[in-house]
């Protein structure tokens, strides 16, 4: 068994607001890519530069791993992998995700704006908000996922055991990949140190066919949780900028954040009933077009919390929801 060998951490650029992605290099057998960055020529050509300034190059690597689905951490990978060879790591779930990007999107992209549309954003924004969608899936590109892991498979890269925790919430692919002998966890978005995550009201890998409230904050709260239960002292690899100093301090600030927001839209609460949107407006002031796909999706979060500890009930018919204290 070789051992565990450098990580060295290789920032990509974006087109996105958050700015660079972290792709982390793990030095050793085999030769592995924490998350590509975006498809883009910008993307590829400081990937292929930075691992040229460490005595590398793109078709030394032999294997890929994926924190999550969105398009800033695993859109490049279908070029990584057919200019190196590498195989492609990733949980199970997502899959046929990748494999199938075109039409994942297509279909993720329609289930938000009906999303929208139900929780009271009008047709004009919502189909915005729709175009905008299937603007980022170029970003993107189908990709094979070679080796499927279950949710505490443990996966060797870098001359590490790593073992992949599925940890939805941000998204519906989130993977914490935990390194446990040297004290290290690659967290993806999960926690960033300068921005809370926002979470995302998406369509679930795996539908049931059920048309129910997410639950994307509840989950993304349990995913916090797992990484403050890690042992005291382990080193968490953000997908965005630096590595947070103190996660645990940083995880308890977060969830208290969580909690301050959610009493103020229980405040907001009453007996007339209120749609999401209604509420995000309510808790954020004006809101422009681009920015009600994550308001929403904010306040659905919150509200569910409300609805599972009894505090709010959702109404709906045929075409609307929305929600009363109770």
């Amino acid at each position: 068994m070789s051992a565990a060998g450098a990580i060295r951490t290789l920032p990509l650029a974006t087109p996105f607001s958050i700015g660079d992605v972290n792709a982390y290099l793990l030095e050793g057998e085999p030769l592995t890519l924490v998350d590509c960055g975006p498809n883009s020529a910008t993307a590829l050509l400081a990937l292929e530069r930075q691992l040229a300034e460490l005595g590398r190059e793109l078709g030394a690597l032999e294997q890929v791993l994926v924190t999550h689905q969105h398009v800033d951490h695993c859109g490049l990978a279908a070029a990584v992998v057919e200019r190196s060879g590498a195989r492609l790591a990733a949980i199970a779930p997502v899959a046929p995700y990748l494999a199938h990007w075109n039409a994942a999107a297509e279909q993720e992209a329609q289930h938000a704006e009906a999303l929208l549309r139900r929780h009271g954003v009008d047709e004009g924004p919502a189909a915005a908000v729709l175009g905008a969608s299937r603007g980022e899936r170029a970003w993107g590109a189908p990709v094979t996922v070679d080796e499927r892991l279950a949710d505490g498979a443990v996966v060797r890269a870098g001359g590490r055991e790593l073992t992949a925790l599925h940890r939805p919430g941000h998204s519906p692919s989130d993977t914490i990949f935990h390194d446990a002998a040297a004290g290290i966890a690659f967290v993806g978005d999960i926690l960033v140190a300068n921005v809370a995550t926002p979470i995302a009201a998406a369509l679930p890998l795996e539908p049931d066919g059920r048309d129910e409230l997410p639950r994307s904050l509840r989950d993304h709260r349990e995913a916090l949780a797992t990484i403050a239960a890690l042992p005291a002292g382990t080193t968490v690899l953000p997908g965005h900028g630096r590595a947070p100093a103190d996660p645990p301090a940083l995880i308890e600030a977060r969830l208290a954040e969580q909690d301050e927001r959610t009493a103020r839209f229980l405040e907001r609460l009453g007996e007339e009933p209120l749609s999401a949107f209604e509420l995000a407006r309510a808790e954020r002031g004006r809101l422009a077009w681009t920015d009600t796909k994550s308001a929403v999706a904010d306040a659905l979060g919150h509200l569910e919390l409300l609805v599972d500890a009894g505090l709010a009930a959702e109404r709906r018919d045929d075409r609307r929801s929305s929600f009363v204290r109770i």
